[in-house]
């Protein structure tokens, strides 16, 4: 009896698997069939790409090699780093394919991705928001927020001071890791059958919509759609499989950017010349959105003053769509399969959303093209917090006596006064593995009150462009700034308690009211390694307003 009843469960056994393949089967041919729509009309560009620079499998030119066979003239690269020191700084072209290098930031508020910097300075970004975007745009770079709806690393700052170029609108990192554990190997067996099943997955990103709209209320901001590629995938944090590659996930999403600038693409994405696209699911003959005014005609990203005609115009065979125009973040007119005509548009901000109403695999309610903005009779600022001038404070400042210098075994300092200042010299050691923990400190080991403060303020020089952080340590644990000295020039700076942030934590939120210790450091943490530098201080101390 034993032995039927274990045949019997072997046989139940053996159907479940065959009746599971044979679904499979049949699900996955499904896609076979499936293939989009092609076009040549534009370039297409590939945003938030990772290469051996930091954690991708390819080098930049493996990769181009990769994009060109899918027909996509623009990389721009994000490797990890804060920032990279090698790839931010890269621009090549390799065959018919621009590279563009950049880095994708850990700040405390989320990732920060940034691109086609200048130079890259002695010094790591700082932990707040607004100066990690205020330093990468000195550096010539250019700020997009990243992860605006992901499970995991999703983008936490958003208030008024937030200024960053542009914004990813949809990841498809986050529509994976929003996946179950059964959900993304069922998403892995569908790749065999065809590179774009993972359009299934992707859903309508309501949250970065709002968020898009309500930046756009105060400043210029771009959307991207971003790929977020690595040539591979983490199942879990120990498994990883080498899929989707590069060339698959260049082919479900894009930016757009007309021919004509074939040679500098750049420059269209950095003047939001662009929309983007989810070319899997099909690629338009033509998609524009445009405004003439005054005999001129006016893309995507720009501004414009007087009484405008605005014009979207998509042409596609097989693909039934509707277009809705956005106007200052609202629904201003929907049409479904014909382009829209607005005639002397009112003072606002429009962009196009287009969704497809008869794919197979795309989701009606998600926005296979988005346009970026036009922006008619529209004058605002950057928004920003009111600016405290330091003839409006009341200083209370320490006696620079009393700070003592620290270091590490191997780094070097010196701190004397001389004349009106008060000299930090310093070498930083070589940080390796053996010496993981460079550092050099000024130290104020005496118990401070700081409940009727509103923050640090300094007066002093440097002799390199460069940023040091303000420690402090209370009960609660330790927590940091970071404030920024150019050189030759006295600079006068204000550390409002707002910046700080518990070390690898959330801001502070509250000021101290008693604290134990204050330093002002340098380390490998917040700089590069192995250099020499100089601090002058005139005056260190407290403010309140």
């Amino acid at each position: 009896m034993k032995i039927k009843i274990s045949v019997i469960l072997k046989t139940s056994f053996l159907v479940l698997i065959i009746i599971g393949l044979i679904l499979y089967l049949i699900s996955g041919i499904s896609f076979l069939n499936y293939k989009p729509e092609m076009s040549n009309t534009y370039l297409w560009a590939e945003y938030h790409v990772h290469s051996t620079l930091s954690d991708g499998i390819f080098p930049p030119e493996k990769i181009a090699k990769q994009a060109d066979k899918v027909g996509v003239r623009l990389l721009i690269l994000t490797d990890h780093g804060d920032p990279n020191l090698i790839s931010p700084l890269l621009k090549k072209k390799v065959d018919d394919v621009f590279i563009i290098g950049g880095s994708e930031s850990a700040l405390p508020e989320g990732h920060l991705n940034s691109f086609g910097y200048d130079k890259i300075p002695l010094f790591k970004l700082p932990p707040f928001p607004p100066d990690a975007i205020s330093d990468i745009k000195e550096w010539g770079g250019f700020t997009v927020v990243t992860y605006p709806e992901d499970p995991e690393q999703g983008w936490h700052y958003w208030e008024n001071d937030l200024n960053p170029g542009g914004l990813e609108i949809i990841n498809l990192s986050t529509y994976f890791r929003k996946l179950s554990l059964f959900g993304k190997i069922k998403s892995y067996l569908y790749l065999p059958f065809s590179r774009y099943s993972f359009l299934k997955y992707i859903r309508n990103p309501h949250f970065a919509f709002k968020m898009w709209d309500k930046i756009l209320k105060r400043k210029r901001i771009w959307g991207f759609y971003a790929t977020n590629a690595h040539g591979r995938t983490p199942i879990t944090k120990k498994i990883k499989i080498r899929e989707p590659s590069y060339s698959k996930m260049f082919s479900l999403l894009a930016l757009g950017i007309k021919k004509k600038y074939e040679n500098n693409p750049e420059k269209a994405v950095r003047e939001g010349h662009f929309f983007s696209i989810l070319r899997g699911a099909g690629e338009p003959q033509l998609f524009d959105f445009y405004g003439v005014c005054c005999n001129k005609v006016f893309e995507q990203g720009d501004f414009i003053e007087g009484n405008p005609s605005l014009f979207v115009k998509l042409k596609i065979k097989k693909i039934k769509y509707k277009i809705v125009l956005i106007k200052d973040g609202v629904k201003f007119r929907e049409v479904s399969n014909s382009d829209i005509f607005i005639q002397n548009a009112d003072p606002g901000i429009y962009r196009v959303e287009v969704y497809i109403l008869n794919h197979p695999l795309l989701k009606k309610d998600v926005p296979w093209i988005i346009s970026n903005p036009i922006f008619v009779n529209t004058h605002f600022q950057e928004g920003e917090k009111a600016k405290i001038e330091f003839k409006d404070i009341k200083k209370i400042p320490f006696n620079l006596n009393n700070f003592h210098p620290e270091k590490d075994k191997s780094s070097k300092i010196s701190y004397k006064k001389e004349n009106n200042y008060y000299i930090f010299k310093y070498f930083l050691s070589k940080k390796s593995e053996k010496t993981p923990d460079v550092w050099c400190s000024l130290a104020l080991r005496e118990k401070q009150e700081l409940k009727d403060y509103d923050g640090f303020y300094f007066v002093g020089e440097s002799k390199d462009y460069m940023r040091y952080w303000v420690e402090i340590r209370n009960s609660e644990g330790n927590f940091y700034s970071s404030f920024k000295l150019y050189p030759n020039r006295e600079n006068k700076v204000l550390i409002p308690f707002y910046k700080f942030y518990k070390i690898y934590g959330k801001r502070l939120k509250l000021k101290p009211e008693r604290i134990n210790s204050i330093f002002i450091s340098i380390n490998g943490l917040n700089s590069v390694s192995d250099f020499s530098s100089a601090l002058k201080i005139k005056e260190f101390g407290f403010y309140r307003k």
